[in-house]
Protein backbone atom coordinates (compact mmCIF):
# COMPACT_ATOMS: atom_id res chain seq x y z
CA UNK A 1 0.00 0.00 0.00
CA UNK A 2 0.89 3.16 -0.75
CA UNK A 3 0.86 6.10 1.75
CA UNK A 4 1.11 10.18 0.78
CA UNK A 5 0.33 11.80 -2.75
CA UNK A 6 0.25 10.00 -6.35
CA UNK A 7 4.26 11.37 -7.43
CA UNK A 8 2.22 11.51 -10.88
CA UNK A 9 -0.08 14.18 -9.53
CA UNK A 10 2.44 16.69 -7.59
CA UNK A 11 2.06 20.19 -8.61
CA UNK A 12 5.49 21.94 -9.53
CA UNK A 13 4.67 26.02 -9.01
CA UNK A 14 4.91 27.89 -11.76
CA UNK A 15 7.71 30.25 -10.63
CA UNK A 16 9.98 26.88 -10.32
CA UNK A 17 9.24 25.79 -13.94
CA UNK A 18 9.56 28.90 -15.14
CA UNK A 19 12.95 29.62 -13.60
CA UNK A 20 14.47 26.81 -15.39
CA UNK A 21 12.73 27.61 -18.20
CA UNK A 22 9.92 24.68 -18.30
CA UNK A 23 6.80 27.14 -18.76
CA UNK A 24 6.64 30.21 -21.21
CA UNK A 25 6.30 33.58 -20.15
CA UNK A 26 2.47 35.16 -19.61
CA UNK A 27 1.91 36.04 -23.45
CA UNK A 28 3.59 39.54 -23.83
CA UNK A 29 2.30 39.96 -28.01
CA UNK A 30 0.29 42.74 -28.91
CA UNK A 31 -3.62 41.68 -30.06
CA UNK A 32 -3.83 41.13 -33.74
CA UNK A 33 -4.38 43.76 -36.16
CA UNK A 34 -8.02 44.55 -36.43
CA UNK A 35 -9.19 44.68 -40.43
CA UNK A 36 -10.24 48.47 -41.33
CA UNK A 37 -13.81 49.22 -42.00
CA UNK A 38 -13.46 50.54 -45.53
CA UNK A 39 -16.49 52.34 -47.06
CA UNK A 40 -18.02 52.03 -50.49
CA UNK A 41 -20.77 53.90 -52.63
CA UNK A 42 -22.43 50.69 -53.33
CA UNK A 43 -24.13 47.46 -51.71
CA UNK A 44 -22.11 44.76 -53.98
CA UNK A 45 -24.43 42.07 -52.29
CA UNK A 46 -27.46 43.06 -54.26
CA UNK A 47 -25.47 44.15 -57.49
CA UNK A 48 -27.79 42.47 -60.43
CA UNK A 49 -26.32 45.05 -62.99
CA UNK A 50 -27.73 44.01 -66.87
CA UNK A 51 -24.36 42.52 -69.11
CA UNK A 52 -23.73 44.70 -72.15
CA UNK A 53 -21.66 42.07 -74.85
CA UNK A 54 -20.07 44.36 -77.39
CA UNK A 55 -16.73 44.79 -79.33
CA UNK A 56 -16.33 48.23 -78.35
CA UNK A 57 -14.13 49.44 -75.87
CA UNK A 58 -15.01 51.98 -73.01
CA UNK A 59 -13.74 53.91 -69.99
CA UNK A 60 -16.80 53.79 -67.32
CA UNK A 61 -16.35 55.51 -63.65
CA UNK A 62 -18.13 57.21 -61.16
CA UNK A 63 -18.05 60.87 -60.19
CA UNK A 64 -18.34 61.26 -56.15
CA UNK A 65 -16.49 63.37 -53.26
CA UNK A 66 -15.75 62.32 -49.63
CA UNK A 67 -17.49 64.90 -46.70
CA UNK A 68 -14.29 63.92 -44.66
CA UNK A 69 -10.66 63.54 -44.75
CA UNK A 70 -9.01 59.95 -45.93
CA UNK A 71 -7.71 57.56 -48.22
CA UNK A 72 -9.04 55.70 -51.08
CA UNK A 73 -7.24 52.48 -50.70
CA UNK A 74 -8.35 50.80 -54.28
CA UNK A 75 -10.65 50.69 -57.10
CA UNK A 76 -13.65 47.72 -57.42
CA UNK A 77 -15.29 46.93 -60.62
CA UNK A 78 -18.03 44.21 -61.99
CA UNK A 79 -17.10 41.97 -64.39
CA UNK A 80 -19.00 38.76 -66.41
CA UNK A 81 -17.82 35.62 -67.18
CA UNK A 82 -18.21 36.42 -70.92
CA UNK A 83 -15.07 39.04 -70.48
CA UNK A 84 -11.92 37.26 -71.39
CA UNK A 85 -9.87 39.96 -70.09
CA UNK A 86 -7.57 39.12 -67.57
CA UNK A 87 -6.01 42.53 -66.43
CA UNK A 88 -6.99 45.97 -66.54
CA UNK A 89 -6.27 49.81 -66.30
CA UNK A 90 -8.18 51.00 -63.07
CA UNK A 91 -7.18 54.79 -62.00
CA UNK A 92 -8.73 58.26 -59.91
CA UNK A 93 -9.06 61.51 -61.51
CA UNK A 94 -9.60 64.78 -60.06
CA UNK A 95 -12.64 65.85 -61.74
CA UNK A 96 -10.99 69.39 -63.10
CA UNK A 97 -14.54 70.92 -63.77
CA UNK A 98 -15.65 68.03 -65.51
CA UNK A 99 -13.07 68.18 -67.79
CA UNK A 100 -10.30 65.73 -68.73
CA UNK A 101 -7.31 65.61 -66.50
CA UNK A 102 -3.97 63.31 -65.88
CA UNK A 103 -4.86 59.88 -63.74
CA UNK A 104 -4.45 61.14 -60.14
CA UNK A 105 -2.90 57.44 -59.79
CA UNK A 106 -3.30 54.12 -61.17
CA UNK A 107 -3.28 49.98 -60.97
CA UNK A 108 -3.49 47.20 -63.11
CA UNK A 109 -6.01 44.53 -61.85
CA UNK A 110 -5.30 40.48 -62.26
CA UNK A 111 -8.53 38.63 -62.78
CA UNK A 112 -9.64 35.09 -63.13
CA UNK A 113 -11.73 34.91 -66.37
CA UNK A 114 -14.46 32.85 -64.88
CA UNK A 115 -15.11 35.03 -62.06
CA UNK A 116 -18.69 36.90 -62.43
CA UNK A 117 -18.95 39.90 -59.57
CA UNK A 118 -16.84 42.20 -58.13
CA UNK A 119 -13.22 42.38 -58.42
CA UNK A 120 -11.06 44.75 -56.34
CA UNK A 121 -7.92 46.28 -57.37
CA UNK A 122 -5.75 48.11 -54.58
CA UNK A 123 -3.41 50.73 -55.08
CA UNK A 124 0.20 50.15 -54.32
CA UNK A 125 -0.28 53.16 -51.50
CA UNK A 126 -3.39 54.97 -50.63
CA UNK A 127 -4.42 57.96 -52.19
CA UNK A 128 -5.57 60.84 -50.01
CA UNK A 129 -8.78 62.81 -50.76
CA UNK A 130 -9.61 66.51 -49.92
CA UNK A 131 -12.91 67.02 -48.22
CA UNK A 132 -15.72 67.65 -50.93
CA UNK A 133 -13.79 67.81 -53.90
CA UNK A 134 -15.17 65.61 -56.59
CA UNK A 135 -13.53 62.93 -58.01
CA UNK A 136 -13.90 60.30 -60.85
CA UNK A 137 -13.06 56.55 -60.31
CA UNK A 138 -12.50 54.61 -63.45
CA UNK A 139 -11.89 50.87 -65.24
CA UNK A 140 -11.05 50.57 -69.32
CA UNK A 141 -12.91 47.81 -70.38
CA UNK A 142 -11.33 46.87 -73.65
CA UNK A 143 -14.87 44.50 -74.05
CA UNK A 144 -18.19 43.79 -72.19
CA UNK A 145 -19.33 45.76 -69.07
CA UNK A 146 -22.85 46.29 -67.04
CA UNK A 147 -24.71 48.90 -66.73
CA UNK A 148 -28.07 49.71 -64.48
CA UNK A 149 -29.87 52.37 -65.55
CA UNK A 150 -31.57 54.77 -64.02
CA UNK A 151 -29.88 54.03 -60.87
CA UNK A 152 -29.46 57.89 -60.21
CA UNK A 153 -31.52 60.11 -58.97
CA UNK A 154 -32.11 63.60 -60.52
CA UNK A 155 -30.43 65.43 -58.08
CA UNK A 156 -27.60 65.28 -55.52
CA UNK A 157 -27.87 62.38 -52.49
CA UNK A 158 -25.94 60.90 -50.22
CA UNK A 159 -25.11 56.81 -50.50
CA UNK A 160 -27.35 55.53 -47.74
CA UNK A 161 -29.58 54.77 -49.88
CA UNK A 162 -27.06 52.41 -51.99
CA UNK A 163 -24.94 51.19 -49.24
CA UNK A 164 -25.49 47.95 -47.05
CA UNK A 165 -28.63 48.97 -44.75
CA UNK A 166 -27.08 50.00 -41.22
CA UNK A 167 -23.82 50.74 -42.34
CA UNK A 168 -22.68 54.82 -42.75
CA UNK A 169 -20.65 56.13 -44.53
CA UNK A 170 -18.91 59.61 -45.49
CA UNK A 171 -19.09 59.61 -49.27
CA UNK A 172 -21.73 61.71 -51.66
CA UNK A 173 -22.66 62.00 -54.89
CA UNK A 174 -23.47 64.91 -56.98
CA UNK A 175 -26.63 64.03 -59.30
CA UNK A 176 -28.03 61.67 -62.36
CA UNK A 177 -24.26 61.85 -64.04
CA UNK A 178 -22.65 60.27 -61.39
CA UNK A 179 -21.97 57.16 -63.88
CA UNK A 180 -19.49 58.09 -66.20
CA UNK A 181 -18.36 56.43 -69.93
CA UNK A 182 -16.36 57.38 -72.65
CA UNK A 183 -15.80 55.26 -76.57
CA UNK A 184 -11.95 54.80 -76.56
CA UNK A 185 -9.99 52.08 -77.74
CA UNK A 186 -7.17 53.69 -75.19
CA UNK A 187 -7.44 54.35 -71.41
CA UNK A 188 -9.22 58.04 -71.00
CA UNK A 189 -10.80 60.54 -68.79
CA UNK A 190 -14.85 59.69 -68.86
CA UNK A 191 -16.75 63.00 -69.07
CA UNK A 192 -20.19 61.71 -70.66
CA UNK A 193 -22.94 60.10 -68.89
CA UNK A 194 -26.28 58.95 -69.96
CA UNK A 195 -29.59 59.01 -67.92
CA UNK A 196 -28.74 58.17 -64.87
CA UNK A 197 -26.96 54.74 -65.76
CA UNK A 198 -24.54 53.58 -63.14
CA UNK A 199 -21.20 51.16 -64.52
CA UNK A 200 -20.81 49.68 -60.81
CA UNK A 201 -17.29 51.26 -60.43
CA UNK A 202 -16.69 51.93 -56.83
CA UNK A 203 -13.74 52.61 -54.40
CA UNK A 204 -12.84 51.41 -50.79
CA UNK A 205 -12.62 54.64 -48.50
CA UNK A 206 -10.89 54.46 -45.10
CA UNK A 207 -11.63 57.61 -43.20
CA UNK A 208 -9.32 59.82 -41.25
Amino acid sequence: MRFGPNPNSLQVPRQTLMKFGMAGAPSSEPPPPVDPVYQTLFDHTTATPTPVIEGVAYTLGILFAAKVAGQIHGITFYRIDQDATTSRTVALFDNNNGLASAALVTATSTETPSINGMVYVPFAEPFTVTPNAPYVAAVHYPTNYVVTGGYFPAGPTDTPSFVIPGTTTDLTFFGPGNGRFTDNFLFAYPTNSYQGANYWVDIKFLPD
